[in-house]
């Protein structure tokens, strides 16, 4: 039972010593040095990326032992950059107790710093660096936001009448939270479907929100070039208030349709001697005009100049394609028509065909023929008829 009362009391012996001692290296009384920082003023506070930053201290042996060889260090590290100090705190020799030296340090934040708690790290050391210790002073930096947005894809493909969804990511590149985030299109033109507001609760530095935002293209919107205002409204970690605008650029386009109105034939049933004029009207049923309008023809059986540019036509109107063609042979001739036209959705190819049947002849040799034929029966059955009278 002695032994184990002895041992009892020897351990809490142990742990008092070791106490004491730590109390005697790190802290005031006891005939020990206490050294200690002490932050004064900071200014501002808080503190913006980019800004100049003063931040006062004062160095206090709060112990009651002289501290000898006395050396304070500042490590500066990002976001701050250190420019100049009021009193240099290395080398210090010696600090009796209750003594104080004072200094100021004068500081940059760096511009790119997003919003956060930074510490400025002071070491201090003394007895030729035998004994160092670490301490720190906050500093509360907070940084503005900046809200932009990027778009996915282009828009340069809408129609009237027509729904679009534009892919839009809003990217905070300031340097501070952007709270209670509120997005409105604004258009008479192109009409946001569902709410008109959008709300995001925060987007921080470096984040961003991507949306999905359908609109409905007027129908009276004509062809053109648009920018869609886009209002997007924050607050920051202070409750500053900030009001911007920026713009949705789109492309209304409009798209021809072509078709071929009629086909005149003349002669209509030709012979190898005849000249045939082929007469192609073609229309625009559609909202856009056609550009760079082209006719074709294609046959084996006809020969001639095959193209005829027609150029530009207009949204519901039409142009006729005219060809003076010769016959190279007799018989049903397949004729192959192609039309080639541009508009604000690209190119564009039509085709069709038809057959023209050519006959040996003269055809105009034939219908004299056939005039004669019959002008002759009618004749005889005449000059018959009187005979039997």
């Amino acid at each position: 039972m002695k032994k184990i009362l002895f041992a009892l009391i020897s351990g809490l012996i142990m742990i008092a010593s070791v106490a004491a001692a730590d109390y005697y290296i790190g802290s005031p009384g006891l005939e020990s040095t206490y050294l200690k920082i002490v932050a004064e003023e900071i200014t501002p506070e808080p503190v913006e990326p980019g800004q100049d930053i003063t931040v006062k201290v004062r160095l206090h042996n709060y112990g009651d032992k002289l501290a000898e060889d006395v050396d304070v260090q500042l490590k500066a590290e990002y976001p701050f950059h250190l420019k100049s100090e009021s009193e240099d705190f290395t080398g210090l020799d010696n600090m009796c107790s209750g003594c104080s030296r004072e200094s100021t340090y004068y500081l940059t934040v760096d511009g790119d710093a997003v919003s956060g708690v930074y510490k400025l790290e002071f070491e201090i050391s003394e007895d030729d660096g035998a004994s160092k210790k670490t301490q720190e002073i906050s500093v509360n930096v907070v940084g503005k936001p900046d809200i932009i947005f990027e778009t996915e894809g282009s828009f340069d493909m809408i129609k009237p009448g027509e729904e679009f969804t534009a892919k839009l990511d809003f990217v905070n590149t300031g340097t501070g939270i952007a709270r209670n985030v509120k997005i409105i299109p604004s258009s008479s033109n192109f009409i946001k479907l569902g709410s008109g507001l959008i709300i995001v609760e925060e987007i921080r530095p470096g984040g961003k929100e991507e949306l999905e935002i359908d609109f409905n293209v007027a129908d009276s919107v004509t062809p053109n070039s648009y920018n869609i205002p886009i209002l997007i409204t924050y607050i920051d970690e202070q409750g500053n208030s900030y009001n911007m605008s920026e713009n949705l650029g789109v492309k209304v386009i409009n798209e021809a349709s072509l078709s071929i109105q009629n086909l005149k034939i003349q002669p209509s049933y030709p012979g190898l001697d005849d000249t045939v004029e082929f007469q192609i009207r073609v229309e625009n049923v559609g909202e856009g005009d056609a550009e760079n309008v082209k006719v074709k023809l294609g046959s084996e059986g006809f020969e001639g100049t095959m193209l005829s540019y027609l150029g530009k036509i207009e949204s519901d109107d039409d142009q006729p394609a005219i060809f003076l063609l010769k016959p190279r042979k007799k018989g049903d001739n397949p004729v192959s028509i192609e039309i080639s036209y541009d508009d604000d959705t690209g190119s564009h190819v039509l085709n069709d065909n038809f057959s023209v049947s050519v006959h040996n002849g003269n055809g105009t040799s034939y219908i004299l023929i056939a005039l004669i034929v019959l002008v002759g029966g009618g004749a005889a059955y005449l000059w018959l008829g009187r005979k039997r009278k």
